[in-house]
């Protein structure tokens, strides 16, 4: 039978399957990779990505099975929901919560079932990854396949978060138009948002050479956000032009404001800020006269938020092409280096004593020294402790943090003057790391932490992936000849190469039945 769910957890997890959409996302692509991974790495037959509703659970992406979902009470996830971590049943047929359930006692009778939930920024848990046998597994899963599944779970949830951080976008850019609309109504309407509106906001005038042409622009009144976000200075606004205020503006926005006065067509732009480290976004629109108003909103965060995002999106349909565990992390180094701007990117393996890394190709901008090859904590400091529980570390500044500062000029000649080390668990230890530096004292953001943990997680999986995809084809520890390759059709029965689904497929076939017989046995 399925679990009694908790009111109140009812109602957060239906309002996040419906503000994040996620009923829509049934049949999403990369969910069924993900699925299909998790099959193989755990030799199951069966594998689901899971929503539950209000009266039905719903499958995302399934293996090993043609339903598309289930009613709750055969839904075994709805155990899971609760559990921190990750719910095993070694044999569903004897645990009083789930021996009753039709789909154990009668149907396909599963017997094992290995689930984590689902769990959004927010904590809310609003369905599992899992996987599913028909036969009862006493031994539950290994370490590594535990922290294998876990680990997937975090990037199903990853790819969840994306569907909403694009529907944000798409809600804030709408607020946006609907603010730059108000724009244009009376003078007092356009005062009250000139002096309140948290984007920036100036009054410019165009200056024209003696033919009329226009060359530059000044600036002559801001709201107090204009000045918090440009860096200028009140007093030098007044005295100087707009190309004076900004070295990096373009030649061309002259041109372009010349137009904008002559036809009334807003200009909207995006500009980067070197000496702020900022990026921008800006819309300019006519007035009257030669005189204009401008918005700027800083879009750094968010800019930096999609680039995390595509770069997680990139990376994994990137390793399902990879085919060497050194190919997974020089595609993973270069896309870490070039989305958070350091100067090196490196991941490799941890030694057993946790005083060294072993860094593959590694990735390395133009002021950067490479790291590849063999690298020694102690030599950043210490932070052997720290990488042993697996705990990241992140070192804003070399010569001003304890752990670092012993060892600062020594870092300081190696062109560190900040960095981050992340580190991965697997079967109870830390087993590698990503490593990335920068050349001065950097402020790194929560959100690159994030970011780096979730690539380190996906280059495990990608190098486990390859691992498999290198290994062996497994034999029947009977007569050995090679097991043949099964899956799950929902009424009980396992059938051969199930949709088509070969070893060679990119993200592997599962091979169960007479495979998982010789684990067992």
């Amino acid at each position: 039978m399925g679990a009694t769910i908790d009111t109140n957890g009812s109602d957060r997890r239906l309002a996040a399957i419906r503000d994040y959409r996620l009923i829509e996302a049934i049949g999403d692509g990369a969910q069924g990779d993900l699925a299909r991974l998790a099959a193989q790495i755990c030799a199951a037959p069966i594998a689901l990505i899971t929503v539950i509703g209000a009266d039905r659970q719903w499958f995302m992406a399934q293996v090993g099975t043609d339903l598309c979902g289930t009613s709750l009470d055969d839904a075994i996830c709805t155990h899971a929901l609760a559990s921190d971590d990750m719910l095993v049943i070694p044999d569903l047929s004897l645990d009083p919560r789930t021996r009753d359930s039709g789909i154990v006692a009668d149907g396909p009778q599963i017997r094992f079932y290995a689930g984590v939930p689902l769990r959004l920024a927010d904590g809310v848990a609003v369905g599992t990854l899992c996987v599913i046998d028909t036969v009862a597994r006493p031994e539950g899963l290994s370490a590594t396949q535990r922290d294998m599944l876990c680990s997937l779970a975090r990037q199903a949830t990853t790819t969840l978060e994306l569907r909403q951080l694009l529907a944000e976008r798409d809600a804030t850019l709408h607020r946006m138009a609907a603010a730059e609309a108000a724009i244009s109504g009376n003078e007092q309407r356009w005062r009250r948002l000139f002096e309140n509106i948290s984007d920036g906001f100036a009054l410019g005038e165009a200056i024209r050479d003696p033919s009329g042409r226009v060359i530059d622009w000044r600036f002559v009144d801001g709201n107090p956000a204009w000045f918090a976000l440009s860096g200028f200075d009140r007093a030098a606004m007044a005295v100087s032009t707009g190309r004076q205020l900004d070295p990096a503006a373009p030649a061309h926005w002259a041109d372009l404001l010349e137009t904008m006065l002559a036809d009334g067509e807003p200009i909207c732009f995006l500009h980067q800020v070197p000496r702020l480290r900022r990026a921008f976004r800006g819309h300019c629109f006519r007035i009257e006269g030669d005189r204009f108003g401008a918005i700027l909103r800083d879009v750094t965060e968010d800019r930096a938020a999609m680039r995390r995002q595509a770069a997680l999106i990139e990376l994994g349909d990137t390793l399902r092409d990879c085919h060497g565990v050194g190919d997974v992390a020089r595609i993973a180094s270069t896309l870490v280096g070039r989305t958070l701007d350091v100067a090196c990117a490196g991941f490799g393996r941890i030694d057993t004593t946790v005083s060294e890394v072993e860094i593959e190709l590694d990735w390395t901008a133009a002021e950067g020294a490479s790291i590849t090859g063999g690298q020694r904590f102690a030599d950043y400091g210490a932070v052997e402790a720290s990488i042993a529980q697996g705990e990241a570390v992140v070192v804003h500044d070399v010569g001003s943090d304890p752990r670092t500062a012993s060892r600062a000029a020594a870092l300081a000649d190696r062109a560190i003057g900040a960095f981050v080390i992340v580190p991965v668990r697997r079967d109870g230890r830390s087993t590698s790391a990503f490593i990335v530096q920068a050349p001065e004292p950097r402020r790194w953001a929560a959100e690159d932490i994030v970011f780096l943990r979730k690539v380190a997680d996906r280059v495990e999986v990608g190098m486990a992936q390859v691992e498999i995809g290198n290994a062996p084809d497994p034999v029947d520890p009977g007569t050995g000849a090679p097991a043949e390759e099964h899956s799950f059709d929902g009424t009980g029965d396992r059938v051969a190469d199930v949709a088509g689904i070969g070893r060679s497929h990119a993200a592997g076939s599962i091979r169960t039945a007479a495979a998982c017989a010789g684990r067992r046995a």
